[in-house]
């Protein structure tokens, strides 16, 4: 394990979280985890998986790195390590679970991010690249020079290209799609942090000129209707109702899984 005087990033807690998860999971050969990997990523879903190989897998649970190695292959890591350990036994099967591991190893991940991120314009965490380089900055930037997450596409690059350029409604349902976004259960506190924030201040852009910029909420069944509205709202494209209707998708799983002890949510949408 390096440390930050040789120029190495100090993950020490990361790897030792990541070690006793790999014991608690019954210790799993690299090619089965390789193997698991593969299948969550056959399976599709909303959820962005890495591919891993055993070279890939030595390097991180060994340490081998000079950079802190992305937020989703780390996720996708302990989530294969928790599908192995549920698949021989040595682990509750849970939603509860799953997300309580989720969100311990993000809170690491985000810490060290967070002392070794150097200052600059932030960068979405679905940039594909080298599986090792990192991939979100911390500093706040201004509305116009942050990027639309890449899982929106170009639809929702340009809407918030024309938000940018002064148009309300844009600005609003740029405010919805970055709120949806920080919704995602493998997004990171600092990212979530920093979407809603954007969000926030495309609401306040909109407010004024759109009418339901005024009363959105930029988290729970209040998000869940906008993202909602919008999936169905007459005269949008289809391809533009369609990220809209992922967005919805991605807060009522978020929803259902914060409820995950009680009744889940009814879905409303198109209603």
């Amino acid at each position: 394990m390096g440390d930050k005087r040789r120029g190495r990033v100090d993950c020490d807690a990361l790897l030792a979280k990541l070690d006793d998860l790999w014991r608690e999971a019954g210790r799993p050969f690299y090619p089965e985890m390789v193997r698991l990997a593969k299948s969550m990523i056959d399976e599709g879903g909303p959820e962005e998986w890495r591919s891993l190989s055993t070279s890939t897998l030595s390097n991180v649970m060994n340490g081998k790195f000079t950079r802190l190695p992305a937020w989703p292959l780390i996720r996708t890591i302990v989530t294969v390590l928790y599908k192995h350990g549920t698949l021989h036994g040595r682990m509750d099967a849970s939603p509860q679970k799953i997300s309580t591991l989720t969100r311990e190893f993000a809170e690491v991940w985000d810490a060290i991010e967070t002392r070794y991120a150097p200052a600059g314009p932030a960068a979405s965490p679905y940039v594909p690249g080298d599986i090792l380089e990192p991939e979100v900055r911390l500093a706040q930037p201004a509305p116009t020079a942050f990027r639309m997450p890449r899982a929106w596409g170009r639809i929702g690059a340009a809407i918030l290209r024309r938000a940018g350029q002064g148009d309300a409604t844009a600005a609003y349902r740029a405010a919805v799609l970055l709120a949806c976004e920080a919704a995602r259960e493998e997004v990171t506190p600092a990212y979530r942090r920093q979407l809603l924030g954007e969000a926030d201040g495309w609401k306040k852009e909109a407010t004024g000129s759109v009418a339901e910029a005024m009363t959105l909420q930029l988290e729970g069944p209040g998000l869940l209707r906008a993202a909602s509205d919008l999936a169905f709202r007459r005269g949008l494209r289809p391809q533009t109702s369609m990220i809209f209707i992922q967005a919805f998708l991605h807060v009522e799983h978020a929803l259902q899984r914060k409820n995950a002890d009680g009744e889940p949510q009814t879905r409303s949408i198109g209603g």
